[in-house]
């Protein structure tokens, strides 16, 4: 039985990783051909994969969770000598968690692999392959180092967004498809800085989520299936924006349900479309750093810190679904920044003098 989803992924997946997407397949049809009693722990696997799927998770989150996974299972059969879905347990884990500190894995690889274990046995339940989950009860609670944000200088967002208009104006105006497609990647472009979506939410909008009149969009969250598919607001009333959406818009036309920024087949952009497009302009504006969507998202969200927005704000703006996400960006502000803020709202704020 082949996977319910990958017939509707993109070309690119399966040309970039064809071999993991066919392993799963052809162990889905000799786990098929067993009774659930006799599915050891490689067959499990792909079940998980396949569940992944048809709970609506993104591909490249199937990939890595089920790679992941697949670390663990070579890691067990190595010291045990059988895949059995029973013999996993707290001392097993335990020591595999072990292996990968002492082997010097970053805590943030370890925290992946805890949350993929802990998701993996968890289905295992579900499925009745095993009665109890391991993870359970395990603490393993690595140290998670925050990564140092980086953002976008202003003059480097002028040049890409100047660069956009150029290449936009560029066009001559008989060649209608590559006007609109310039078009496209410099309101993308600046929906990205207005907004600090995630390129995955930009690619999805539909022209139905963009309401001009009240000035906001409607943007689906991250995630799928096994998380919440959350819903937000996500505010244009920007005078240049909302004139450039209305116009390209107009311009596309289309329906409701129609992709707000297609790709040249007409179906929705994927998140690695809006990263060669934003490297593109990138290259054209001579910047030599790596642009990226989360990079703006980085930008937007320190800016919105810099300017004095509170914490819950900044969650309820970004997406976030936990508010410690959100705090670490504040961990970012330099100490003069911290005291300005600190002088501002301070009671005794008129006494203290001035630095």
């Amino acid at each position: 039985m082949a996977l319910p989803v990958p017939a509707a992924l993109p070309p690119s997946a399966c040309r970039v990783e064809p071999q993991w997407m066919a392993q799963v397949e052809a162990l889905l049809v000799a786990a098929r051909r067993r009774a659930p009693s006799e599915w050891n722990l490689q067959d499990a696997s792909a079940l998980f994969a396949e569940w992944l799927y048809t709970r609506g998770c993104q591909e490249l989150t199937v990939k890595y969770r089920y790679v992941r996974v697949r670390c663990f299972l070579q890691w067990c059969q190595d010291a045990t000598g059988t895949l059995d879905a029973r013999i996993p347990d707290r001392d097993l884990l335990r020591r595999f968690f072990g292996e990968l500190k002492a082997n010097g894995r970053k805590g943030s690889t370890i925290e992946k692999y805890r949350s993929n274990l802990e998701l993996f046995f968890a289905y295992l339940v579900k499925i009745g392959v095993r009665n109890d989950n391991p993870m359970d009860l395990l603490h393993i609670r690595p140290q998670v180092k925050p990564l140092p944000i980086t953002v976008l200088r202003d003059d480097e967002l002028q040049a890409l967004l100047q660069t956009a208009e150029r290449v936009y104006q560029a066009v001559p105006e008989h060649r209608k498809a590559d006007k609109l497609q310039a078009f496209r990647d410099k309101v993308l472009l600046e929906l990205l800085l207005a907004t600090g979506l995630r390129g995955v939410e930009v690619a999805g909008l539909k022209v139905g989520d963009v309401d001009l009149e009240r000035a906001r969009l409607s943007v689906r969250g991250k995630g799928g299936g096994i998380y919440v598919k959350r819903r937000r607001t996500a505010f244009i009333d920007h005078p240049v924006l909302l004139a450039d959406l209305e116009a390209y818009i107009q311009q596309q036309g289309g329906s409701a349900e129609s992709p707000l920024f297609p790709s040249q087949y007409r179906t929705h952009l994927t998140s690695l479309g809006v990263r060669k497009i934003l490297k593109r302009l990138a290259r054209k504006a001579g910047l030599t750093r790596r642009v990226y969507a989360h990079l703006f998202r980085h930008t937007y969200c320190c800016h919105l810190i810099n300017h004095g927005a509170d914490a819950y704000s900044v969650q309820k703006l970004m997406g976030h679904f936990q508010i410690e996400v959100t705090l670490q960006y504040y961990l970012h502000l330099t100490p003069p920044e911290v005291r300005a803020d600190w002088q501002a709202h301070s009671p005794l704020a008129e006494e203290v003098p001035p630095c």
